[in-house]
C-alpha cells in the first residue's frame, strides 16, 4: 500500500521516514492497549494476576514484563 500526501506518493526519504513513524504508532498502540489493559486487570485490589503480552520489538528482541 502506498502512502499518499495530498494525493501524491510519497518516495524517497519521505517514504522511509513515514515507514518507521507508522510502525513506532503502532507499537505505541499496543503498549498502550496492554497498559490500559493491565490496569484494568489491577483495577482498585492492586494485584496482578497476569503479564503484558506485548509483541517484540526487531530492535530490541524483548518483551516487556510488568511486575
Amino acid at each position: 500500500m502506498a502512502i499518499e500526501v495530498n494525493d501524491r506518493p510519497l518516495k524517497g526519504e519521505f517514504l522511509h521516514t513515514a515507514g518507521i513513524v507508522n510502525t513506532m504508532v503502532k507499537q505505541l498502540n499496543s503498549f498502550a492497549s496492554e497498559v490500559t489493559r493491565v490496569a484494568r486487570e489491577v483495577g482498585t485490589e492492586g494485584k496482578l494476576g497476569g503479564q503484558a503480552d506485548v509483541q517484540t520489538s526487531p530492535a530490541s528482541g524483548k518483551t516487556l514484563p510488568i511486575p
